[in-house]
């Protein structure tokens, strides 16, 4: 069981707190993730010229973990969050106009989709979405909302699914994921807060545009903050400018940083992560 996990009040994305926290406590997690890293490199290195255009759809099953009537929110609050994913990670929305000229030619259609899953675990027929009605109060980084005894939803398989978790997330948190690893811990996929998911219903803005979970699937694929988790740090991808820090509100462009990598064209703060 993992134990309770403190994070600052301030702090919007608990998935940089909760890696560190398996790196420290689970050593075999910490060789598995390097692990991945390292593959991931090789794949890239050996396939610079991979360009085979096929669309990779992830099923995805969405458990409501819901204690009032209000975090219990509707299918189509829940569809809406899977709309944005889609377009998002295949560079339909429509603010995609508003990416400055310089980063266009590296803008890309990840090509992937998801969609709800239609066949649960045991072969039956399923809407993707499992509601769970708990007595728990306000989750946190525990493990308490992927465990069904602890007030939780135990997950569906992680080898079939992306799973996610809507909840009442406390300690000021947006949501949270597990990056990718070997290691079979518990609670793969995200977790995200009811009223940050989705773009109708109970969403509250300015979190109601679904990018949250947007954000935090990107760190379930491997995706590390652009700023790299440190003041001027590496998110290991060469087309990205370095950044000090995160970026909150809407800033003007182009937004200049301490960085010495930063350059003329400033952060990148119109990327996801």
């Amino acid at each position: 069981m993992m134990g309770v996990i403190s994070i600052d009040a301030q702090e919007r994305c608990g998935t940089e707190e909760i890696t560190n926290y398996r790196i420290n406590k689970y050593p075999e997690y910490k060789l598995a993730k390097k692990n991945v890293n390292t593959e991931t490199e090789n794949w890239i290195a050996k396939n610079s010229f991979y360009s085979e255009s096929t669309i990779i759809t992830i099923p995805v099953v969405v458990h409501v973990v819901w204690k009032t009537n209000n975090q219990n929110i509707t299918d189509a609050q829940i569809q809406s969050q899977i709309d944005v994913l889609n377009k998002d990670y295949r560079r339909l929305n429509i603010d995609v106009i508003n990416t400055p000229n310089i980063w266009q030619p590296i803008a890309a259609d990840c090509e992937i989709e998801f969609c709800l899953a239609s066949i649960d675990p045991n072969g039956q027929p399923t809407t993707g979405i499992e509601r769970i009605q708990t007595s728990h109060g306000q989750f946190g980084m525990d493990n308490d909302i992927h465990t069904s005894s602890l007030g939780g939803a135990d997950d569906w398989p992680n080898d079939k699914y992306l799973n996610i978790w809507v909840c009442d997330l406390g300690g000021g948190l947006l949501g949270y994921a597990t990056p990718p690893s070997s290691w079979i811990g518990d609670g793969d996929g995200v977790v995200i807060g009811y009223n940050y998911f989705g773009t109708n219903g109970t969403v509250l803005p300015p979190y109601n545009k679904g990018r949250t979970t947007t954000h935090e699937v990107g760190h379930w694929l491997n995706l590390r903050h652009i700023w790299g988790d440190s003041n001027c740090g590496n998110d290991y991808c060469n087309d990205t400018p370095e950044h000090s820090g995160s970026n909150y509100g809407c800033p003007n462009y182009p937004s200049t940083s301490s960085c010495s990598g930063n350059g003329q064209y400033g952060d990148m703060f119109m990327n996801y992560m």
